[in-house]
């Protein structure tokens, strides 16, 4: 284990995990933050209403100091139980983690090495990942190929060591962020139940004057939609273009009516399409 701090020390990273019925991507997840994260940190896992023994699995930590869980009686979507583990945090840095990723050696450390000026939240580059953090706009397949996730993150951070990008959006599955700037601008928007969340808060963050980087010396292994298997397809579906148009709605009145700048232009995408604009 290469956990540095001793159990009461104070933590510097909080990491916050949301889950739902994703017991087996959850375990190698925590395993992999076990293993490689080198900055004292605290986990925290909120989990919504889990069936298929995730509860269970949160529980055999208990006697882990530095991991603690919140059990929430019913789903009210990831933005409300993120938000549910950010206050419970104590962490300078905060990680917003999903539960199918797998970190690499001394991902915590690279990502705040990024942290310069007005930097309001990093991201690492992913071989599952959407826009500016796709690991193939920086590495070659021969070494996104390889076996080992560490192997690919050592060639990741040999070949790029130091840089980063500037982007318009980072995707939430791994998003490190400082707790000084969310007492200033707010947590994450409750109304958006799932998805979109990481467009809105990319949004404000650039709104209010700060800037998004990709750490491209920084590779974090993500398996992507893991915890969406129990449920069908057209429900997963159905909630999602709610929160995109949830989002199109608070937009506009930014905007104005019919004046909401293309998805382009607000994150360089080109997949935000509420029904509005459908």
């Amino acid at each position: 284990m290469s956990r540095l701090n001793k159990p009461n020390d104070p933590a510097t990273v909080s990491i916050i995990i949301v889950s739902y019925n994703c017991v087996d991507v959850l375990k190698v997840c925590i395993s992999s933050i076990f293993e490689n994260t080198t900055y004292p940190y605290e986990i925290v896992v909120v989990d919504n209403n889990s069936m298929d023994g995730t509860i269970e699995y949160l529980k055999t930590l208990c006697d882990k100091k530095f991991v603690s869980s919140i059990f929430n009686d019913t789903n009210g979507g990831f933005s409300v139980a993120a938000n549910k583990g950010i206050r419970k945090s104590s962490g300078e840095y905060i990680v917003l983690l999903n539960p199918d990723t797998i970190v690499t050696k001394d991902w915590t450390s690279r990502l705040i090495f990024h942290f310069c000026n007005k930097t309001g939240a990093v991201g690492p580059i992913s071989n599952y990942a959407a826009g500016n953090q796709r690991a193939t706009n920086f590495l070659a397949e021969s070494y996104l190929k390889r076996s080992n996730i560490n192997d690919i993150a050592q060639a990741a951070y040999d070949l790029h060591k130091g840089y980063r990008a500037k982007t318009k959006l980072l995707i939430g599955f791994c998003m490190m962020l400082r707790r000084d700037i969310l007492d200033k601008i707010g947590m994450l928007d409750e109304d958006l139940f799932l998805g979109s969340e990481d467009l809105e808060y990319s949004f404000r963050l650039r709104t209010n004057g700060y800037v998004l980087r990709v750490a491209i010396d920084t590779f974090i292994f993500h398996k992507g939609q893991s915890c969406f298997e129990t449920e069908l397809p057209e429900k997963m579906k159905a909630l999602t273009q709610e929160s995109q148009d949830m989002l199109y709605t608070k937009l506009e009145r930014i905007f104005g009516h019919g004046q909401v700048p293309s998805s382009r232009e607000l994150w360089d995408i080109s997949w935000f399409l509420p029904k509005m604009l459908k």
